[in-house]
């Protein structure tokens, strides 16, 4: 744990469920404040879109291993319709095309394409062993 880190749901006064403890508990899902930082509510394609939900829906799912989501303009054309592009590793045993259709389903606005890849080229792309934060979301949309 660090300064700043977020509990969500707070600390827990009831028995464990796994040890029969009644000391108070730290909520199991921990966000460093950090992340919620870097990370934030954008719109895409007219949808406003909780970047920071996506990030722990992407982490959190059974099919796979690493990613990268790329938001940029179709053609980088400044003046075309956003595009959201998933790199995506799948874990060992996934089915890609089975966890493609899930993950098409648990947002609001769908990937424009989900590119399967190997851990490694996902890893190099997040910039893991060259930066000292991982590029996770890169948004190569023109700003002003």
């Amino acid at each position: 744990y660090r300064t700043g880190d977020i509990a969500e749901g707070g600390l827990r006064w009831g028995k464990c469920p796994s040890c029969g403890r009644t000391t108070p508990r730290v909520g199991p899902t921990l966000r460093r404040v950090s992340n919620v930082q870097d990370i934030h509510l954008t719109k895409i394609r007219g949808t406003l879109l909780d970047l920071n939900g996506l990030a722990d829906t992407l982490s959190g799912h059974s099919a796979i291993e690493e990613w990268q989501l790329v938001i940029q303009k179709r053609d980088d054309d400044p003046f075309e319709v956003d595009e959201m592009i998933l790199y995506a590793a799948p874990r060992k045993g996934a089915h890609p095309p089975h966890a493609e259709a899930q993950i098409q389903s648990a947002f609001e606005v769908k990937f424009n394409r989900i590119v399967w890849e190997s851990v490694e080229k996902v890893s190099q792309r997040l910039g893991i062993e060259e930066r000292l934060k991982e590029q996770r979301i890169l948004d190569r949309r023109p700003k002003g």
